[in-house]
């Protein structure tokens, strides 16, 4: 399944809403559009929604990271994965270890 134009236009809304309100940026916000992209079976955008917070100065936590990892499993992108984990590692603590193990266990 593929990304959906109704996902990405949902997902840029939140991010312009928030700014419009000059809301602080939440790490939960950019972790639902990371699963909103996840859910269409894009692991790329639900990168990119980790990416777009981390540019916002919002500090990635480890469930942000698991959407683009269950994506990547799913698809077989086992490669990306790790790079995912590495990615993950940098910023989180070692419990993300265990979540790489268990996505890679759904290929």
């Amino acid at each position: 399944m593929r990304r959906t134009h109704e996902t990405t236009v949902d997902a840029d809304l939140l991010i312009v809403v928030m700014q419009i309100e000059q809301a602080k940026p939440l790490e939960l916000a950019y972790t639902a559009l990371a699963r909103m992209a996840a859910t269409a079976g894009d692991g790329d955008a639900a990168v990119e929604a980790i990416n777009r917070g981390l540019q916002a100065g919002v500090p990635p936590k480890i469930r942000g990271f698991v959407p683009a990892l269950l994506a990547y499993a799913v698809a077989g992108e086992t490669e990306k994965a790790f790079q995912v984990h590495w990615r993950c590692h940098s910023c989180c603590d070692t419990a993300v270890i265990v979540i790489t193990m268990f996505s890679l266990l759904l290929v």
